[in-house]
């Protein structure tokens, strides 16, 4: 029997003026933009496309590409669209969002119920137990982790 494989899919590590990471609360739990890559597109591509589509702006501009892709597991029972997979495997991407939060439009697809900036930190206090991990290590390789470790004020 042959193992199912992992789903391609991209990431982005939205970043304010501030130096803030925007995460939105989907499948009750805060989250990174993130879609599947589609066929006969690049990485970059599908980033660009699913940060339109998720955030409803085109205000953005890509900073670097992760240098691997980091890959999870589902928990069982996979979801009901993505039994034919594993798990994910990942493509970070470090973005700056050059626009105002006036210029985001979470209305145009309703992939998030909300959205809120955070500290890198505090996104790995508040993301889902399966994913922190990856978060860790795409927020490591692009040097967005201090040296020592904080307690974060929850800002939710």
């Amino acid at each position: 029997m042959t193992e199912k494989p992992y789903r391609k899919n991209v990431a982005a590590i939205l970043l304010n003026a501030q130096g803030r990471v925007l995460v939105g609360w989907k499948h009750n739990a805060w989250q990174l933009p993130q879609g599947g890559v589609e066929e006969g597109e690049t990485p970059a591509q599908a980033l660009l496309r699913e940060l339109a589509e998720e955030i409803g702006t085109t205000k953005f501009h890509i900073l670097r590409e992760s240098t691997q892709w980091y890959c999870y597991e589902w928990p069982a029972p996979p979801p009901p669209k993505r039994q034919q997979y594993r798990g994910q495997c990942q493509r970070y991407f470090l973005v700056q969002f050059d626009g105002t939060d006036d210029d985001i439009d979470l209305a145009k697809h309703r992939e998030f119920a909300r959205i809120t900036w955070l500290t890198p930190a505090e996104v790995l206090t508040h993301a889902w137990d399966v994913k922190r991990p990856i978060y860790r290590k795409a927020f490591e390789e692009f040097g967005l982790l201090s040296a020592a470790p904080t307690q974060p004020e929850d800002p939710l």
